[in-house]
């Protein structure tokens, strides 16, 4: 992800739609002048990049592992490779949480990512043009062994 200004979500597994009582599971969002890893059904947020502004119109890479479960015996684990990194680092985790959440009553979820600027207005002063790029998104099955049967698609699926 390359940031180009400010106050983004990469939204986490959504459920039930957008009727304006479902939140998303987790997001990324731009929060002043770092970037926060929130997941609100849960009450919990915090920085994953402390202060983004060096990094502008640079690569930044975010890796989110989730084990999803109806019980408390999920967890969300935020790894970050910045520019001049070599490696993704450990950013934080969460363990012993409900991923799924019975705030979002579904049977299915959905992964999205985007621009998103809720609430926001020029006349409130907020700024009127943000960019973000997505590149090499994926989304891996990881209950999925490489070596069960099925295609490698219903397992990976990579977006450009």
């Amino acid at each position: 992800m390359r940031v180009g200004q400010r106050r983004h979500h990469l939204p986490g597994k959504h459920a039930g739609g957008s009727s304006g009582s479902n939140y998303p599971s987790f997001y990324l969002m731009t929060k002043r002048n770092s970037i926060a890893f929130r997941s609100p059904t849960l009450g919990l947020q915090a920085n994953v990049v402390q202060d983004f502004r060096s990094y502008l119109d640079q690569w930044m890479h975010f890796q989110i592992d989730v084990r999803w479960t109806e019980d408390a015996t999920g967890y969300y684990r935020v790894r970050t490779k910045l520019p001049g990194q070599s490696s993704h680092q450990f950013a934080l985790e969460y363990t012993q949480v409900q991923t799924w959440h019975p705030a979002n009553p579904t049977d299915h979820g959905y992964l999205k990512w985007g621009l998103y600027r809720p609430g926001q207005t020029l006349e409130g002063g907020d700024v009127p043009t943000r960019v973000i790029y997505h590149d090499q998104l994926r989304i891996l099955d990881l209950n999925n062994s490489r070596g069960t049967s099925g295609d490698k698609q219903s397992r990976e699926r990579t977006h450009d």
